[in-house]
């Protein structure tokens, strides 16, 4: 018996990324408590809101617009988790798997406003969106931002 797919996988994959962020948030330290860990988690909750305003739109050109935006959303989410990874506020090999989430979720949303936008696409298979891109090393070295920071 085939087994069926969530009627809206995008959202409940970022739904589980929020969920599988959180106790890594709940560690940030009080210095970056208000400041990447809001912006993160801020961003997070604009990509969710950006998904399911997008399935209340009446026509395609809204819809493409909210997914569009939660597109947008992601890509700064990936950037703010690089961060968090650098800074070693998220432990690296969890980022392994974040960042697979996050990949899905920027996959889905592309093909879905590709096929809004009225191209063919499909959803490309799990191994090929879930390959790490432009993950930090992981060492042993201070990144520069908190060098200076350190030094004054």
């Amino acid at each position: 018996m085939e087994t069926e797919k969530p009627k809206y996988i995008l959202l409940e994959k970022t739904k589980s990324l929020y969920t599988m962020l959180q106790p890594h948030l709940d560690q940030f330290p009080k210095t970056a408590k208000f400041t990447l860990r809001a912006r993160i988690e801020n961003t997070l909750l604009d990509v969710i809101k950006a998904l399911i305003t997008q399935n209340y739109a009446h026509t395609d050109d809204e819809r493409k617009k909210y997914v569009l935006e939660a597109i947008a959303n992601a890509h700064l989410l990936r950037v703010l988790l690089q961060q968090a990874i650098i800074f070693r506020y998220i432990p690296y090999t969890h980022g392994q798997e974040i960042f697979g989430l996050t990949n899905q979720i920027t996959a889905i949303a592309t093909a879905r406003y590709k096929n809004l936008a009225g191209e063919k696409n499909e959803i490309p298979p799990e191994q090929d969106i879930c390959e790490m891109q432009a993950i930090p090393t992981q060492t042993n070295e201070i990144p520069a931002a908190k060098n200076e920071a350190i030094s004054k």
